[in-house]
């Protein structure tokens, strides 16, 4: 089920990331590209809550959780450019964690 689910948001997210991509090529309103990215980031940061969701380690479900909020906010908060970076640190550390050792954190 959990497979489902994550599939689910990565297809929806590859639609939102393509029609973004096509509304670059075409003659489209500034409202219509701030929209399409809301929904990037936000399905984006809905899929890092499911793969928060989906893993057992606790440091990094809490890590891929603060990371799925990051990108849900990303549009509607304002962050300095240094909490931007140290934040974005965090989003992606899992992932490195996880790629490093797959036996320990799975």
């Amino acid at each position: 089920m959990k497979q489902i689910v994550i599939w689910g948001f990565i297809l929806a997210l590859g639609i939102v990331l393509g029609a973004r991509i096509v509304s670059r090529f075409v003659d489209s309103t500034p409202e219509l590209v701030r929209v399409l990215d809301i929904a990037m980031f936000t399905l984006l940061g809905i899929l890092w809550l499911g793969f928060a969701w989906a893993n057992n380690h606790k440091i990094i479900k809490l890590l891929l959780f603060f990371g799925g909020c990051y990108w849900i906010l990303y549009y509607w908060i304002s962050f300095p450019d240094f909490l931007r970076g140290l934040l974005l640190v965090l989003v992606f550390l899992p992932l490195v964690l996880i790629k490093i050792k797959p036996g320990r954190f799975s």
